[in-house]
């Protein structure tokens, strides 16, 4: 349980003056037949025994140590992902992606998902089956677009405004 003093701690960041608390990250590939998209695939804690899938972006919260959104970002992608990639890479791609408009707020949740293109080589095995810092078990898997209406997605993804910030770069 967080204290009152780490939660004030946290920075709340502005964006099109949005209060920010979490941020996430949605990677994206062009394929032949669509768009794919990258998620991680968990089962939820509460459920025991486990009866579904949860997917979820790479992301989580703002911490003292982050001076923008984009550092959250790029420190809870390299936490999420085994440090699967180049950070100088990662921080120019949520840069980018900001200044685009790649991205969608959930106000409610006070949070901001940007959707970035993966790199054309990345290979899925180097996130393994696990995150290393909280020994979750989890999976990184390609969605296509057009199942992610099926999936069973985090609560913080649970907004409408997930649609036209998929359809960006679509």
């Amino acid at each position: 349980m967080m204290t009152s003093s780490e939660y004030y701690a946290r920075p709340t960041f502005f964006v099109r003056n949005f209060p920010i608390r979490a941020v996430g990250v949605l990677f994206f590939r062009r394929t032949e037949t669509g768009v794919d998209f990258l998620f991680m695939r968990r089962r939820p804690f509460h459920d025991e025994p486990p009866t579904d899938w949860l997917y979820e972006d790479f992301g989580g919260k703002t911490d003292a140590v982050d001076k923008t959104v984009i550092d959250t970002a790029a420190r809870e992608v390299d936490e999420e992902s085994n440090h699967a990639f180049n950070m100088d890479w990662l921080k120019e791609q949520l840069f980018v992606a900001k200044w685009r408009g790649n991205y969608f707020i959930n106000g409610r949740s006070k949070y901001i998902v940007f959707i970035v293109p993966v790199p054309e080589d990345l290979d899925l095995t180097v996130f393994g089956d696990m995150e290393a810092g909280t020994n979750y078990r989890r999976e990184v898997l390609w969605v296509s677009q057009d199942q992610i209406m099926d999936l069973t997605l985090h609560p913080r993804l649970r907004t409408p405004y997930i649609w036209n910030g998929l359809r960006k770069v679509s």
